[in-house]
């Protein structure tokens, strides 16, 4: 065997290597941006143009249904189709009047109505919510999905440290860079400005 065949083999190996490099790398980026361009329409365009909305799980009233963490997918339905055992998201009536998702487990009066008088409770509470609440309007917002542990990331970056990161220290230091590069500051010297 020749020792030239070999290195000839391994030299045309570094370009193929490094097309697939390349490719893989570009092929990454191509799927992370589309993959931003999607979490943004899905959480925040789609949601304000009413075709469902997003809500932050809190508290564990509606274990097993969905946890703290969760994200729950809920859709506008006529409220005239309002049933009994179906999730809801409903502004409570009481107090800071906070949006709340729970069971209806009882509706009062007004079945079939826009106007129906409800008793909701969540699953994992072992006592119907303290109050009635009468919804109004012409839909009602219905459990549709779960996102597992969504609201987790939601919350980080709803985070004061987490947009100083990404608003002011990333981008600054991106402008920064990009400075220091254009004005050859810190650069490594090109091959073809190099002394002889």
């Amino acid at each position: 065997m020749e020792l030239g065949s070999e290195n000839g083999a391994a030299a045309t190996a570094a370009p193929i290597l490094g097309s697939i490099v390349r490719f893989a790398v570009g092929l990454a980026g191509w799927t992370a941006t589309l993959a931003a361009i999607l979490a943004v329409v899905a959480l925040g365009v789609l949601p304000h143009l009413g075709v469902y909305r997003t809500l932050t799980v809190l508290s564990a009233s509606m274990k097993p249904t969905f946890s703290p963490g969760d994200v729950v997918i809920v859709r506008p339905e006529p409220i005239e189709r309002l049933r009994v055992g179906q999730v809801i998201s409903y502004a409570v009536p009481v107090g800071a009047h906070q949006v709340e998702t729970h069971r209806v487990v009882a509706i009062l009066r007004g079945q079939g109505t826009r106007t129906p008088v409800i008793q909701t409770k969540g699953d994992n509470n072992t006592v119907v919510d303290p109050w009635t609440a009468q919804l109004n309007g012409p839909t009602v917002w219905r459990l549709v999905a779960v996102a597992p542990k969504v609201g987790y990331a939601i919350n980080l970056m709803r985070d004061r440290t987490f947009h100083l990161f990404s608003v002011i220290l990333i981008p600054g230091s991106m402008a920064i860079l990009a400075l220091a590069r254009m004005w050859g500051i810190g650069g490594r010297r090109r091959s073809e400005d190099a002394p002889a």
